[in-house]
C-alpha cells in the first residue's frame, strides 16, 4: 500500500487496524495520497486511494519487518470523523477510537487548525467530549474548539435515523449514541 504512490500513508479504518484498535477486520485498505491511485485488488484485499495530504500527522509502524507510514492516532481520529464512510461507520469508528488509551491534544488542535472546517470543529468537539474523562480533554481546548463552531447545525453522521440536537456542539447526533458508546 505504501508503495502505490509517493508518500502514501495508510489511513482511516486501515490505520485503526494498524494501531490495534479496530473492532472489525476489513478486506479493504485505505491509502491516503496526493496522487491518484486507481482502485485495485491484490490477494483478496481491495486497495483504495483516498485523496488527501500524507505530509502531516503520520508515523512509521514496523509490521513483519516492513516500515509502514500510517496516520497517527490524532490524525486518524480527525480524518475518521470527517469522513466516516472510510471508517466503517459511526459505531465502528467510536468503538475503535475508544480503545486508544490516550491522545495528544496538541496534535488534535494542530490538525483541526490545518483543516479549518467549521463542521469538523463541531464533530471533533463532540467526539472528544464523549471520551472526556478517559482522555482528560482539557477545558481550555474544549473552549477553543467551541469558539470555532458556529450556530449552524450539522449532522454527526449522514446515516438516516432518529437524531437529537446536541446544543453544546450544534450537532444532530443519533438517538442511540449512548448505546453506541456504552462499551467504547
Amino acid at each position: 500500500a505504501n508503495k502505490s504512490a509517493p508518500n502514501a500513508a495508510i489511513s482511516y479504518h486501515s490505520a485503526l487496524e494498524l494501531h490495534g484498535v479496530a473492532q472489525s477486520v476489513f478486506n479493504e485498505l485505505y491509502i491516503l495520497t496526493k496522487e491518484r491511485v486507481p482502485y485495485f485488488e491484490f490477494q483478496g484485499v481491495k486497495y483504495m486511494g483516498i485523496n488527501g495530504n500524507p505530509g502531516f500527522g503520520c508515523t512509521k509502524i514496523i509490521r513483519e519487518g516492513v516500515s509502514l507510514l500510517v496516520t497517527d492516532r490524532e490524525r486518524t481520529i480527525i480524518d475518521g470523523i470527517d469522513r466516516l464512510k472510510y471508517t466503517g461507520g459511526l459505531e465502528e469508528y467510536l468503538k475503535s477510537i475508544g480503545s486508544f488509551p490516550s491522545v495528544d491534544f496538541n496534535n488534535i488542535e494542530k490538525y483541526l487548525a490545518k483543516y479549518n472546517k467549521v463542521n469538523l470543529y463541531s464533530k471533533a468537539g463532540f467526539v472528544l467530549s464523549l471520551f472526556e474523562k478517559k482522555w482528560l480533554f482539557p477545558a481550555d481546548l474544549r473552549e477553543k474548539i467551541k469558539s470555532k463552531a458556529t450556530n449552524k447545525v450539522y449532522y454527526l453522521s449522514k446515516v438516516k435515523g432518529k437524531s437529537k440536537l446536541n446544543k453544546e456542539w450544534n450537532l444532530m447526533v443519533p438517538d442511540n449514541i449512548q448505546e453506541i458508546t456504552q462499551y467504547a
